[in-house]
């Protein structure tokens, strides 16, 4: 994954969990990032610090997320495969 889609997954991520997804969404036609009464470019979500998801150091996922991803490798005890 390259780290500009890194970045802006995170960023949505972040939108979608703190504002609902009935507040957020993208409107491809337009290249537009819509939430609450406004919105910004969709090439805003590929910018670090766009949310707080993104400020400091997030290349490195947190010691949980790190410790919790062999759980959800494919074929691991999630059930999950490829």
């Amino acid at each position: 994954m390259t780290e500009e889609t890194r970045i802006a997954l995170l960023n949505y991520d972040w939108l979608v969990r703190n504002r609902g997804l009935d507040d957020v969404g993208l409107d491809l036609d337009t290249d537009t990032l819509v939430y609450g009464d406004g919105g910004a470019t969709i090439e805003t979500l590929c910018e670090p610090g766009f949310t707080p998801a993104t400020r400091g150091d997030w290349s490195q996922p947190p010691v949980d997320a790190q410790e919790s991803a062999v759980w959800a490798a494919p074929g691991g005890p999630s059930g999950c495969s490829t």
